[in-house]
């Protein structure tokens, strides 16, 4: 991710469209590079977004669970 402009959005995208893989994705190619050089605001903004991914993650893994 160049941004934290892009990163942030890059998320709200995958949250706004339920996709767990793409915020899954965003997760799991975090640095800690990226994280050291984040403004506090980006930083609280960026913790919530990786909470709703994780809840989303949750909820799919839960369905899948009662559906199998």
């Amino acid at each position: 991710m160049n941004s934290p402009e892009i990163l942030l959005n890059s998320f709200k995208i995958a949250l706004i469209k339920k996709d767990s893989k793409q915020a899954f994705s965003l997760i799991e190619r975090l640095s800690l590079e990226q994280l050291k050089n984040l403004d506090l605001e980006t930083l609280l903004s960026l913790k919530e977004m990786i909470a709703q991914s994780i809840e989303l993650l949750e909820k799919k893994r839960r369905t899948a669970i009662t559906n199998a």
